[in-house]
C-alpha cells in the first residue's frame, strides 16, 4: 500500500475520474470502486502516479449489466393503448428498464397485461381476449382483440406495480358499416329533442303515412358485431313510389341517423 495509483474510465457510457474510485486496503492490494449507473461496455485504465505510466494489466474491460426492473421507469407505448377497432388484433410495446433508465432486453421480467371492459352497471371487469409475448427482436408486446366497442382500461404491471401511465384509457371503435345489420323505424311523432337514446333504441317498425305528410325515419347504423357506427358521412338511400322530397340526414348519436321526407 501507499502507492499513488490512478484509476479512470477510459471508454464507456460514462467517462472520466468521477464514476470510479480507488481504496487502499493497506495490505498491498487496492479495491476499485465504481458508481456506474449506465449499462454497457467500459474500459478502465490504471496507472502509477499517472495514467501515462500504466500498470501491467491495464486497461481492464468491464461489462455493466442493467439492474432489476423498476416499474415506474418502465413504459408502454403505441397508439393501441388509446384507440383500436372492433374485430381487429391490436398491439403495443412494453419497454422494461431499471431504476436508472437502462433498457432490459432479456426475458424473465414478471410483466402482466390485463384488459378491462366497461360493463352496463358502470364498473370495469377483466375480459379474456388479451395476451403478452416476448421476442429477442421486439421485446415484450401486449396484444388484444375485442368485438365489443366502447370504453376499456389497459393495465400493465411489473411485480404487481403499475408501469408509468398505467392504467391506460382505451376506446374500441366500431368496425365498418354493415348494411345487413342496420335497422330502421318510424318515429310515430316522438319528440326527438326530448327523448333519450336508450328509449330511442327500443323503437321499431314502419307503419306509413298519408300523402304530403312528413315522415321521420331513424336508421340504426351498425357494424357486423352490432356496435353503433357513428362515422360522419353515412348516407342511406330512400326511395318511394311516388316520388318524395327528403331533407338532409341528421345524426342523433350512438349510430342513429334521422331522415325526414314528404311523399308526393
Amino acid at each position: 500500500g501507499g502507492d499513488r495509483v490512478i484509476v479512470a474510465i477510459d471508454k464507456g457510457p460514462i467517462s472520466g475520474f468521477t464514476a470510479v474510485g480507488l481504496e487502499d486496503n493497506l495490505n498491498g492490494s487496492y479495491s476499485v470502486l465504481n458508481r456506474m449507473t449506465r449499462s454497457g461496455e467500459y474500459t478502465i485504465s490504471l496507472g502509477l502516479d499517472s495514467l501515462l505510466n500504466p500498470l501491467s494489466f491495464s486497461p481492464v474491460l468491464v461489462t455493466v449489466l442493467p439492474g432489476a426492473p423498476y416499474a415506474l421507469a418502465c413504459s408502454a407505448v403505441g397508439p393501441a393503448l388509446e384507440l383500436s377497432v372492433a374485430g381487429e388484433w391490436s398491439s403495443f410495446s412494453i419497454r422494461v428498464k431499471d431504476q436508472y433508465g437502462n433498457r432490459i432486453t432479456t426475458s424473465g421480467t414478471p410483466v402482466v397485461f390485463e384488459l378491462f371492459g366497461l360493463q352496463s352497471d358502470g364498473t370495469y371487469a377483466i375480459v379474456q381476449q388479451s395476451k403478452i409475448s416476448w421476442s429477442s427482436k421486439s421485446g415484450y408486446v401486449g396484444q388484444y382483440y375485442r368485438e365489443r366497442a366502447g370504453k376499456h382500461l389497459i393495465a400493465v404491471t411489473i411485480g404487481g406495480k403499475n408501469v408509468f401511465g398505467s392504467p391506460f384509457s382505451l376506446f374500441v371503435d366500431a368496425s365498418i358499416l354493415s348494411v345487413k345489420d342496420c335497422t330502421a323505424f318510424q318515429t310515430r311523432g316522438l319528440d326527438l329533442a326530448m327523448i333519450d337514446l336508450e328509449t330511442l333504441a327500443k323503437e321499431e317498425g314502419l307503419f306509413g303515412t298519408r300523402t304530403m305528410d312528413q315522415v321521420d325515419v331513424v336508421v340504426r347504423a351498425k357494424d357486423r358485431f352490432g356496435n353503433s357506427v357513428n362515422a360522419a358521412g353515412i348516407n342511406f338511400d330512400f326511395s318511394t313510389v311516388p316520388s318524395l322530397q327528403i331533407t338532409l340526414p341528421r345524426a342523433l348519436g350512438q349510430g342513429h341517423v334521422l331522415y325526414s321526407f314528404t311523399p308526393g
